[in-house]
């Protein structure tokens, strides 16, 4: 899994922070975390590519994490895209983007004049759960001063590591150790049943990714967070300016690093940076530190690579 973001700020871009939006490159997918404005310009320097399996995630109706929306959605079209395109995002988001089209002269059912189908799917509900093939996405309620939602990205179980050595001494015929990697059974020629674990190791868990969108420390973060490999969690403010981060309904670096130990994660990452702090970012990394030790303060663009452990 690549993640890159492509906008690191909050509120209004700076000379060195764009709105808040990340790629995330999984194998042949792409998964885009909000859409800060101009954030198209930026994933067109990933080389990532248009015309991938690719969904998008919108946490909330702020502007600064979805005005840049309509920009991609015209720019995937002028460059080629011809696949379907998933947006998810809070109720009202489905209402919006007819309005913007349909403005524009393109109606936002027909795909000819924009060549891909774009589909919607609102998030109505406290917790809602999608699955897909390889992962599903959780999407969760949090704490803001509107309706707002943290995403984890799960990965399903993996297959243990085969044993080639393993197949050959049960005389098991290559052509069933693919289906037997996938974690299916397999009957043999001579009668004879093989299971996955008589030739591989126990199932590996998959990667766990959570975002938290804007949001105050809440249980429900924490829960949806708990055990992940990574966490972004926005940390708009410092500590001293704590009382602006509970009238705005946003976080503090420090808090973001609790939350992060609440929920026993791998790594935190500090993202949505206010502009006021520019001077003094190393200082949000420093409260975060104060409380949980694995934690990186993000920049435009900066490309992270996660591993399974």
């Amino acid at each position: 899994m690549d993640l890159v973001f492509l906008g690191t700020g909050s509120g209004m871009p700076t000379s060195t922070r764009a709105l808040p939006s990340i790629a995330i490159r999984w194998g042949n997918e792409i998964l885009i975390l909000d859409c800060g404005e101009g954030m198209q310009y930026r994933y067109l320097r990933t080389g990532f590519g248009v015309n991938k399996e690719m969904k998008i995630l919108i946490s909330h109706l702020h502007g600064d994490h979805y005005f840049g929306l309509f920009g991609f959605l015209q720019t995937l079209a002028l460059s080629g895209r011809s696949r379907d395109l998933l947006v998810i995002g809070p109720e009202g988001i489905a209402e919006i983007i007819d309005a913007i089209l349909k403005r524009s002269g393109v109606s936002s059912e027909a795909h000819s004049e924009r060549g891909y189908r774009l589909l919607i799917k609102e998030l109505k509900s406290e917790v809602e759960v999608l699955d897909f093939s390889k992962y599903r996405i959780k999407a969760v309620r949090v704490e803001h001063s509107i309706t707002s939602y943290a995403f984890a990205i799960e990965e399903r179980e993996l297959p243990g590591t085969f044993h080639p050595e393993k197949a050959r001494a049960l005389g098991i015929p290559i052509r069933y150790w693919k289906v037997l990697q996938s974690g299916q059974s397999v009957v043999l020629p001579d009668g004879r049943v093989i299971h996955p674990h008589d030739v591989c190791d126990e199932p590996r868990r998959g990667l766990k990714l959570v975002y938290s969108g804007d949001t105050r420390p809440c249980e429900e973060l924490i829960n949806l967070a708990k055990g992940a490999d990574i966490l972004i969690h926005e940390s708009t403010f410092m500590d001293k300016d704590k009382d602006k981060a509970i009238e705005s309904m946003h976080s503090t670096a420090r808090e973001a690093a609790w939350v992060a130990k609440e929920a026993e994660v791998r790594s935190l990452i500090l993202f949505h940076i206010s502009p006021r702090y520019s001077e003094q970012e190393e200082l949000l990394l420093k409260e975060a530190e104060d409380v949980f030790s694995n934690v990186y303060l993000a920049k435009d663009m900066d490309w992270i690579e996660i591993d399974h452990e």
